[in-house]
């Protein structure tokens, strides 16, 4: 999953908690993120960091029509925008959540949030990356 910001965006410290919905893969041992399959613990503070680089062809899978729009203007214009690779990525709404799932009937969504100090980058059409994050429940 890849979310797009601006070329000059600075990550932000959450100063409040932020409700998320995260899409999930179900497997045969619980829920795992969709691209690189770890594992997802209810009500346990995770952590990871964050990194950041220019969006390309060759990496960069957005994951909405919206989103790979703007990729396609990116690529066409190299630098206009980066991607946050690694870190929490999720949505703030449900209804952003469902585009990914629909029609996917090994995909769920799963509530949480990013607890207030975390550092996170707010990405196009309602995605976020953060380096905290917090699983509640499945939806």
């Amino acid at each position: 999953m890849c979310t797009l910001i601006d070329l000059h965006d600075k990550s932000f410290i959450a100063t409040e908690n932020i409700v998320i919905y995260k899409v999930v893969k179900l497997s045969l041992n619980g829920y795992v993120s969709l691209y690189r399959r770890a594992s997802i613990k209810f009500n346990t503070l995770m952590q990871a960091d964050i990194t950041t680089r220019i969006a390309d062809r060759d990496h960069c899978q957005p994951t909405s029509t919206r989103e790979f729009n703007a990729f396609n203007v990116s690529c066409s214009y190299p630098g206009y925008l980066r991607e946050v690779v690694t870190g929490f990525h999720s949505f703030t709404t449900y209804e952003a959540a469902q585009e990914v799932t629909d029609g996917c009937l090994d995909r769920r969504i799963i509530k949480g949030y990013i607890p207030e100090g975390s550092e996170c980058y707010k990405g196009y059409y309602n995605n976020i990356v953060s380096n905290k994050i917090i699983y509640l429940c499945a939806l």
